[in-house]
């Protein structure tokens, strides 16, 4: 498992609990691809993650209830049991961090654009004005 330390900040985050809730359907998904690709009287091999496919463990609440033992060393799981989850979960946040900095470009391009559509209009409002004022001084020379 990769040694890196989640930020509780980003735990607490709702996309968060998303991003592990697609982390494991994606595993589940692929257990049940093989199992659906094998040819009759093949088996898989056992693996952590058809281990825990085959006790019901991949669920969004164990891999987060399981992660907090991990961190705090109380986990009773074998080693790749805790690498899976380990891994999940590290997954799950770099999801996360990526899709906050891409609502957060986002927001700042819309941002960016509405600055310059201002400045724009203000812009065209002062050649309006400018235009406007010229056109009066050569009406009023014209009459003279």
């Amino acid at each position: 498992m990769i040694n890196v330390k989640i930020d509780a900040e980003l735990l607490a985050n709702a996309k968060f609990g998303e991003q592990v809730e697609k982390v494991v359907n994606d595993i589940k998904a692929h257990v049940k691809t093989a199992i659906a690709s094998l040819q009759p009287k093949q088996r898989l091999k056992s693996s952590a993650v058809l281990n825990l496919y085959n006790a019901g463990l991949l669920t969004k609440d164990y891999f987060m209830a399981e992660f907090e033992k991990i961190c705090n060393r109380e986990s009773k799981q074998p080693r790749s049991v805790r690498d899976v989850i380990g891994d999940a979960i590290v997954e799950a946040a770099r999801r996360t961090i990526i899709e906050d900095q891409r609502e957060r470009g986002m927001r700042a391009a819309e941002k960016a654009n509405a600055k310059a559509a201002a400045e724009a209009n203000n812009g065209q409002g002062e050649n309006d004005e400018l235009r406007g004022t010229m056109e009066a001084g050569t009406g009023a020379a014209e009459g003279d």
